[in-house]
């Protein structure tokens, strides 16, 4: 099963703190090489913005990170794993920083269950704290039968000039797209999948690949179904794409099946996307009485009040909105960025596009006059972002006070979208402000610090050594108790 992952730490660019970290996507595919063993292909794309920058020996401006890739089994020991160093590109000034890049990692894995985690450093912080995310994987390629890889969703492709190049796949040049969902700047889908030991199966007995798009139910939409004869081998590759310009918006399945003579699957793989199709949406309401009132309402709206809304979108926005957002949002004639303010929160409620809005802007506004400081908006902090994208928690532990502690604040969350029981520990390193940072989570895929007691303890520690390594903890700590037992 391909997987994804957001590693969204949320100090960076969703809103500008002031502590810096790692926005990564970052995404897995399973493959085959008969005869000798299954291998993932690991693809993590970076956004340059959110890196801690230095000068290197040529006087540019470059990032560095240390990733590591572990297997674990079913006990949790770790049967495999990768550390490497990851550079960015080069700048030759801060204020030029942007874009993206991209890496891809092979790694060997038997067959088996598994759960990978990725680990991301940012060497060039300080203190360097690692960012973890764990995803699921069941691998099972057999040698005597047929099977299919994972389908990979494709960004560009082209025709390889070099054999052997890292993003190289027989003869092809493709740089994978690292989400799940696509947006309505994108009209191609274009993937990517290999057929392993066909010939084990039909013999010399030509086969059919079907590939199709298909809804919840399996219905395969017969615009989005097409078929290919195959001639029998051990490897053979498929590089397609669809236009999905005419997709209502909604989940489905990219399913791949191969067809004998007799028309009976016997190998299959599918992949599960959401496509937003805002325009299509915002093409059936046109005449509706309370989209054509909400655009008048934006219409209305000052450039700079409308950019600030827009900013504020982020936190509840996918991962590659909040980038697009936070890059975009003051740089988009008025008109695209009204157009794409309705279209928005006409996704949000088709119905009623102005009542979405103007729930979310209460909740804007209550972070706002609850978590700003003179430097950052409250949308723009840590709780702020924490707040508006998973809603108030049930409970809140404020503890401002402890002798050996800075100031710290404990979020709990009965049900969260990405686990039960989750939890969030904010600290006030900078004593004098309102700004509380997330120091620590126990939610896969935020931040997850080893170290957060000894970092919160840091104002008692000789020195604020960073590198101290004492257990963290003083008099009157009561952190830890909290944190695991939030009342």
């Amino acid at each position: 099963m391909r997987s994804f992952i957001l590693i969204s730490v949320f100090f960076f660019t969703f809103f500008n703190c002031v502590e810096a970290q790692v926005d990564a996507n970052f995404a897995s595919s399973q493959f085959y090489a008969p005869g000798q063993s299954p291998y993932i292909e690991a693809y993590l794309k970076v956004q340059s913005s959110s890196l801690e920058y230095q000068l290197n020996d040529e006087g540019q401006y470059q990032g560095k990170l240390e990733i590591t890739y572990a297997f674990f089994d079913e006990n949790d020991e770790v049967v495999s794993f990768d550390k490497f160093e990851l550079l960015s590109p080069t700048f030759e000034h801060p204020d030029s920083i942007r874009g993206a890049f991209m890496d891809k990692k092979v790694l060997g894995i038997d067959n088996g269950d598994y759960e990978l985690e990725i680990t991301i450093r940012d060497l060039n912080q300080d203190p360097v704290i690692p960012v973890r995310a764990r995803q699921i994987l069941s691998i099972n390629f057999e040698e005597d039968t047929a099977s299919i890889s994972d389908a990979l969703f494709v960004a560009e492709f082209k025709k390889a000039v070099e054999r052997g190049s890292r993003w190289e796949k027989n003869r092809v040049s493709i740089i994978p797209y690292v989400f799940d969902f696509f947006p309505d700047h994108i009209k191609t889908l274009s993937f990517y999948a290999e057929f392993y030991n066909t010939h084990k199966v039909t013999g010399n007995s030509p086969f059919v690949a079907r590939y199709a798009v298909t809804n919840n139910e399996g219905k395969l939409i017969p615009y989005l179904t097409a078929y290919k004869r195959c001639k029998p081998s051990p490897v053979q590759a498929l590089l397609k794409s669809f236009d999905i310009t005419e997709l209502p918006a909604g989940n489905y399945y990219l399913s791949i099946d191969l067809l004998d003579s007799n028309q009976s699957v016997f190998a299959s793989r599918s992949v599960n996307f959401t496509q937003i199709n805002r325009s299509a949406m915002a093409e059936e309401s046109l005449s509706s009485t309370q989209y054509n009132r909400f655009a008048s309402y934006v219409d209305e709206m000052a450039f700079d009040t409308l950019s600030e809304y827009v900013k504020a979108m982020a936190p509840m926005a996918p991962s590659e909105d909040q980038t697009w957002i936070n890059a975009n949002h003051e740089l988009l004639p008025e008109g695209e960025l009204q157009n794409l303010f309705v279209d928005y929160w006409l996704k949000e409620n088709p119905q009623d596009p102005a009542e979405a809005w103007f729930a979310y802007k209460k909740k804007v506004d209550m972070v706002n006059n609850t978590f700003s400081t003179r430097q950052i908006k409250g949308y723009e902090s840590d709780r702020g972002y924490i707040y508006l994208r998973y809603g108030e928690p049930n409970t809140i532990v404020m503890r401002d006070n402890e002798p050996g502690n800075y100031p710290y604040h404990i979020w709990h969350y009965y049900d969260h979208p990405r686990r039960s029981d989750a939890r969030y520990i904010f600290y006030n390193p900078e004593l004098a402000t309102n700004e509380y940072r997330i120091l620590h989570s126990n939610v896969i895929g935020e931040v997850n610090n080893d170290r957060w007691k000894q970092e919160l303890s840091r104002r008692n520690t000789p020195f604020r050594d960073v590198d101290f390594q004492g257990e963290g903890g003083s008099f009157g700590d009561w952190s830890d108790e909290f944190f695991m037992q939030p009342r």
